[in-house]
């Protein structure tokens, strides 16, 4: 999954290509709902970075937990 706002915006807009092209008004709904929960994951990402610079800007040091460090 990725964790670039950036990216999910990118995944939003080839959905609406996807949606334009699609043939059937479920296809269009699909490709549609998909670009709601691109969009949606963009923008949690970018309050979490948002979240994390300011507690960086704190103090604030997370610790590392391996494995996924």
């Amino acid at each position: 999954m990725p964790s670039d706002p950036k990216r999910c915006l990118a995944e939003a807009i080839r959905c609406i290509e996807l949606a334009r092209r699609a043939k059937t008004l479920e296809g269009r709904q699909t490709f549609q709902y998909l670009v709601d929960r691109w969009k949606g994951l963009a923008a949690d990402l970018q309050k979490a970075e948002v979240s994390l610079e300011k507690l960086n800007e704190n103090g604030f040091r997370r610790s590392p937990t391996y494995p996924y460090d």
